[in-house]
Order: C-alpha cells, then sequence, then structure tokens
C-alpha cells in the first residue's frame, strides 16, 4: 500500500484513522517546516514514534518519569552497541536486563507516542509518506490493547488546545 501526499489535502485525523481501520502496519512519515516525525504501527495501533527530530527520546522520557536513572540508560545503551546489528529496542533492552518492569516502561513509551501526537495534530502544512511493512516492531509492541487509535487520538487532540509541545 502506498500512501502519499499533503496534510492540507488530508488532516492527519483522518489518515490515522484510515490506518487504523485497515488494521495496517508501517511507518507514517510526516514532514513539515518545523522538522521530522514518524509513527509507527502495527495492525493500526500506535506501537512506537520518533518526536520531532528526535528531540526527545524513550531514555529522556523514562528519566523524566523516574523510571530510571541516567546511569541506567547508559548501561542500556553500551549493551545496545555491544549487540550491534542485532540490537533491540530501548525498551526491550531495558526489560530484559531487568532495569525497568514492563508496565512502566510501556507508560514510558505510551507518553512518548501522546507527545508526538500532540505535536503533529498541529501540523496543517506539510506531507506524509506511510511506508507499509511488517518488519517494523513485534507485537509485544503494541500498548494500545483494548483502545482504539481513534479513541487515542480523540485524547490527545482535547489536550493539544493550548499546550506546548514537550521538547
Amino acid at each position: 500500500m502506498s500512501l502519499n501526499g499533503e496534510l492540507e489535502q488530508f488532516p492527519l485525523v483522518d489518515i490515522i484513522q484510515l490506518l487504523h481501520m485497515t488494521s495496517k502496519t508501517g511507518i507514517l512519515y510526516l514532514r513539515s517546516h518545523k522538522g521530522e516525525s514518524q509513527l509507527v504501527f502495527h495492525e493500526g495501533f500506535f506501537v512506537s514514534a520518533n518526536h520531532l527530530n528526535n528531540s526527545v527520546r524513550i531514555g529522556k522520557v523514562l528519566i523524566d518519569m523516574a523510571a530510571i536513572t541516567p546511569d541506567t540508560l547508559n548501561q542500556a545503551l553500551a549493551v545496545q552497541e555491544i549487540a550491534g546489528k542485532l540490537r533491540k529496542p530501548l525498551i526491550a533492552t531495558l526489560i530484559e536486563l531487568g532495569m525497568i518492569d514492563k508496565d512502566t516502561a510501556f507508560k514510558g513509551l505510551e507518553k512518548l507516542i501522546e507527545m508526538t501526537i500532540i505535536e503533529v495534530l498541529t501540523w496543517k502544512i506539510g506531507t506524509f509518506s506511510f511506508d507499509h511493512s511488517n518488519n517494523h516492531v513485534p507485537d509485544e509492541y503494541k500498548i494500545f490493547s483494548g483502545k482504539t487509535t481513534h479513541g487515542n487520538i480523540a485524547e490527545c487532540a482535547g489536550n493539544s488546545d493550548g499546550i506546548t509541545p514537550y521538547l
């Protein structure tokens, strides 16, 4: 499935709803004058995100939540570096090393996704491109089980008015 266009023609909420309703897996690349963000989907659900130009990373979110320390983050990043091409996502590395419990890790990931959604929902001008692939994220990273993407977008859209994106 190739899906490309301009945000002026296709509002982001509509694109996200389409991806959810059709259970798509892949990465939605979003570009505007502010920079680039990505939303990662698995079977129509958000599973990860890259905030504006990677300005906020999951490690920082977890530190800000007091879920991990900077030393813990550095230890996990060192393990990832040693793993090279076989490295796993930071969340998986932290969980496997027993440095964080799964629920707390996924709350951090959910926060990063919500921050990214709040940011990109303000974009009225820009482009989007969906890279449809089943190779992005395994099932275990599906964090919104029991919630629909539409519901989370509505929650974030309700929060986007008057809130300055977390930078």
